[in-house]
């Protein structure tokens, strides 16, 4: 399956609607965020996580980056069974953020 996303939010934007307490410094060490109506994966993308009570936006990866590597890395799971994957499950209890999107489209890939 592949998936592409949208996000056309100008960063300021985004730190308002999420009360993100200190707005991304620069360009988050070089990484280029560009608003899109495309985004795929591995391309980087607005994040809001949680740290001491504060929220901070940054911009990362979209996607998973599995150890092993033997195909596409997943971009998505499943609430249902998070929590039971090995894949998932030592993610969901620590490293958890908002991927800002207004849009997701998941299709099969030819």
């Amino acid at each position: 399956m592949c998936g592409r996303a949208a996000c056309a939010l100008d960063p300021n934007a985004a730190c308002k609607r999420f009360n993100v307490s200190k707005p991304p410094q620069g360009l988050d060490q070089g990484r280029a965020y560009h608003p899109t109506y495309n985004a795929c994966p591995r391309s980087f993308q607005p994040i809001v996580y949680e740290r001491g009570g504060e929220r901070f936006l940054c911009f990362m990866q979209w996607g998973l980056h599995a150890r092993f590597e033997h195909g596409p890395s997943p971009i998505n799971a499943r609430a249902e069974t998070i929590a039971s994957k090995p894949m998932f499950k030592r993610l969901v209890s620590r490293n958890r953020g908002i991927l800002i999107t207004q849009g997701f489209v998941h299709f099969p890939c030819f």
